[in-house]
């Protein structure tokens, strides 16, 4: 089964490819669309490339290996093949873009081939399940989704608000305990500055609300891929003290309830060694679909 390029000829099916299953991608389609639509992107920005049984057979897998080391995999599962005949299929000239890899993400079968065709094992590996949820009537009784500045009262002592990133010093520090939690690798710990620096940026193009206890940032969640039908959401995030209340049920209700009033369907990964949070996203309806590996080459 082939491995091949795509070109310009090829974006209808690429395109098709990728919103057929945006649950899974839309961390790639965030990075290639423009005005809402999926483009092929420019050969300086990626390396793309197709799997089919025949260049005229649609799309059973893609390759988009980045510039900046980021590499995004996904292959049907239904091929009857093993991941080493598929990785056996990859073209030659991929080689020599092995060593830019850094963080490979995908679904289970698509990481592995890779994996094999990487020939070193990673630095670190994590799994997840992906989990979606489909946009439903925006007007459903529920809670109200607060406009910046004027924070939605929950009770005398509990607020919620939308994020802005004017807010990102204030939430700073819950930001910073999020990522030693749930984000440093082994080894490699959080710096401040750079933490910093990304957080207000994400704020200037991401949704994200916080919940505040006696006017303490306690409990976040945000978007962190804005695709073409699917927004993503991560960092979501309780402080250890605080848990237990429904802060996080709450800032999520009120985040997919933003989500879909603009028609969007929401997904998400979580960790397979997070039972609390599996809990909680399939308390709030969101249907497993898929696992998904992210898997990084530090210091290679």
């Amino acid at each position: 089964m082939p491995w091949f390029r795509i070109k310009e000829k090829d974006e209808e099916q690429w395109c098709r490819f990728l919103l057929d299953r945006e649950v899974m991608a839309a961390g790639l389609t965030q990075r290639i669309h423009v005005n809402g639509k999926c483009i092929i992107p420019h050969r300086r920005q990626a390396c793309v490339y197709g799997l089919s049984r025949s260049r005229s057979s649609e799309l059973e897998g893609i390759l988009a290996l980045f510039t900046d080391g980021f590499t995004y995999v996904l292959i049907d599962g239904h091929l009857p093949l093993t991941p080493r005949q598929i990785a056996d299929g990859l073209p030659s000239q991929l080689l020599w873009k092995r060593n830019g890899i850094r963080t490979l993400m995908g679904n289970r079968l698509g990481v592995s081939v890779i994996e094999l065709y990487m020939g070193r094992p990673p630095t670190h590996r994590e799994d997840y399940t992906m989990m979606y949820k489909e946009p439903q009537n925006p007007n459903l009784p529920g809670l109200k989704v607060p406009i910046p500045g004027r924070p939605r009262i929950l009770s005398p002592h509990v607020s919620i608000y939308r994020t802005t990133p004017e807010d990102h010093l204030t939430l700073l520090p819950l930001q910073m305990q999020y990522e030693q939690e749930e984000v440093a690798l082994p080894g490699h710990p959080i710096n401040p500055q750079v933490t910093r620096r990304f957080f207000y940026r994400s704020l200037k193009t991401q949704l994200a609300f916080h919940l505040c206890v006696d006017g303490r940032a306690v409990s976040k969640a945000s978007s962190n891929a804005r695709g073409i039908g699917v927004v993503q959401v991560g960092g979501v995030f309780t402080l250890p003290a605080y848990r237990g209340h429904g802060y996080a049920e709450i800032v999520m209700e009120t985040l997919i309830r933003e989500i879909h009033s603009r028609g969007k369907t929401v997904s998400l990964f979580v960790k397979n060694r997070n039972h609390p949070a599996q809990g909680l996203y399939k308390k709030l309806a969101f249907t497993a679909q898929e696992e998904v590996s992210i898997v990084y080459y530090t210091g290679s």
